[in-house]
């Protein structure tokens, strides 16, 4: 049984981070850092740690944190590839990179958006085109999604959203709704789903990286972590809508039991995915191939109806409550509370079959792309 005890502080997860070089750097054959500071105030910053071969031919990139709050099941999914996996590399041919907390602030405060209230899997669109006017779905359900008052007694908003949430559902559907506010929008910054109005620090920071690594590296494996959506002990390998092998092939080609397209008809659809983003700039670029890009989405309340509604409820009363900071210290927290449980879930039982799964996806990939 693997053995790993879960960050539960941003503090907590940096240090750690910090001690990779250090442990690993006479492994291989050079160490570098790199670094975009994205709060003065709060000295944060995404720290990139690339560990490079004698010939840079492969490279894993592990990214944790794009969804703040997100990093602290991620950050640990990170330090088991480094105890269960890195030593088994070939260092003259294969590097890695480790991406800490694309988004440091929303990990810093256990928020999903950054500083700017943007969710940054929603704001990868490299052309620039951010659309006002995209997904109107969204705009024509905001007396649902976007609430304009501070929170009162906590189980009576909670009960009263919860209605509004299965009313939609009755009149719109289940498959509508979760399309709607799961898409990204970019008209309300402040509610659910904001993707901003033009690229974030962030993601720029990112797309730098994907562009020095197909620069530098023949061949590339992808590896991003998420949680929050799926089913609750079983995490989904989640692959961009254009990869070319089946989700079924995927499954047999890994030897794991859950794959699926990020499209509407397996998972979801995504607009300004970060994961899609990344294949993009691989399918034009020359010297570089990504062998393979997907996200590991630990899901945490569940796939079935109620758990949707639940989480929905969640996200939307945690991004008012920001807003419209809540008339009570007690339904603050009790915000706060069932905000984290969507996203960094404390049940022991889904802290041990995440990290089985995290294992056997890892081995999977990393073995079928002959990486391990």
């Amino acid at each position: 049984m693997l053995q790993l005890p879960f960050f539960e502080t941003y503090p907590q997860s940096l240090a750690w981070f910090k001690t990779i070089g250090p442990t690993w750097a006479n492994r291989w054959h050079a160490t570098e850092e790199t670094r975009l500071l994205v709060d003065p105030q709060e000295n944060l910053a995404i720290e990139a740690l690339w560990l490079h071969p004698a010939r840079r031919e492969k490279l894993v990139v592990l990214s944790v944190g794009e969804h703040g709050i997100e990093g602290y099941v991620g950050s640990t999914m990170a330090r088991l590839f480094c105890e269960q996996f890195l030593g088994q590399l070939n260092p003259e041919n294969t590097g890695v990179v480790f991406v800490h907390a694309i988004n440091p602030w929303g990990m810093s405060h256990y928020r999903r958006v950054n500083k700017n209230g943007v969710d940054l899997n929603r704001n990868f669109i490299l052309n620039g085109s951010f659309n006002n006017n995209y997904n109107q779905g969204f705009s024509s359900l905001s007396s649902l999604l976007v609430p304009c008052k501070p929170i009162g007694n906590f189980e009576l908003q909670y009960a009263s959203l919860f209605f509004k949430i299965a009313n939609s559902i009755l009149k719109h559907g289940m498959a509508t709704l979760t399309r709607v506010t799961l898409l990204g929008q970019y008209q309300q910054p402040r509610s659910i789903f904001f993707g901003g109005q033009s690229l974030q620090p962030e993601s720029e920071f990112v797309v730098a990286s994907i562009k020095k690594a197909m620069a530098e590296y023949q061949h590339i494996l992808i590896l991003d972590q998420h949680t929050g959506y799926g089913p609750r002990y079983q995490m989904g390998v989640v692959v961009p809508p254009t990869e070319p092998l089946s989700s079924a092939q995927l499954e047999e080609k890994f030897g794991y039991p859950y794959v699926v397209k990020g499209n509407q008809e397996e998972f979801y659809q995504i607009n300004g995915d970060m994961v899609q983003a990344i294949s993009d700039l691989g399918q034009g670029h020359p010297g570089a191939k990504i062998d393979f890009a997907c996200s590991f989405e630990f899901g945490t309340y569940g796939d079935g109806l109620l758990a949707r509604a639940k989480s929905l409820a969640a996200m939307i009363l945690e991004s008012q409550n920001y807003s419209y900071p809540a008339i009570s210290q007690r339904s603050d927290q009790k915000v706060r509370q069932i905000f984290k449980e969507l996203y960094f879930p404390s049940e022991p039982a889904w802290r041990q079959k995440a990290l089985q799964d995290g294992y056997a996806a890892f081995k999977g990939i990393l073995s079928a792309y002959q990486y391990i």
